[in-house]
């Protein structure tokens, strides 16, 4: 048990956490040690309707028009995160990154993968219906 992850709020300059008694756990265990601490605003998940939009407006889009016909939604899906994700590109380190949450992949790497995937496959030839378009016709 060498690192936690804290979750709670900034309340009067404070810092309140949803469980204490875990952080005081991991804090008696460093008494005496040197540690580092990072404070940043909480992350959240990407959302289904990201995760839809990303298969169901992009990808399927792409399996059914411009330079992608042929390809299944598995290839063209390959692709983009490939494009897209890949880390330490060049490298014998170099790895696509994981789109799951337990990954840290957040609501708004999904909001970037999602704009990528658009621009790129709009210059193959493919329309995708903007998801604020999207939006208007659920209502």
């Amino acid at each position: 048990m060498n690192k936690g992850k804290f979750y709670g709020i900034i309340k009067e300059g404070k810092a309140v956490f949803d469980d204490r008694l875990i952080f005081d756990l991991f804090a008696k265990r460093l008494e005496g040690k040197r540690f580092e601490l990072t404070l940043q605003k909480e992350s959240e998940d990407g959302t289904d309707s990201q995760r839809g939009y990303w298969f169901a407006c992009i990808v399927r889009a792409a399996v059914n028009e411009g330079d992608f016909k042929g390809w299944t939604a598995d290839e063209i899906d390959g692709y983009l995160c490939k494009k897209f994700l890949t880390v330490d590109k060049g490298t014998p380190k170099e790895r696509i990154r994981s789109r799951s949450a337990e990954a840290g992949f957040t609501k708004e790497d999904w909001s970037e993968l999602i704009e990528n995937g658009i621009k790129n496959v709009a210059e193959h030839g493919v329309t995708c219906l903007p998801q604020s378009k999207l939006q208007e016709k659920k209502r």
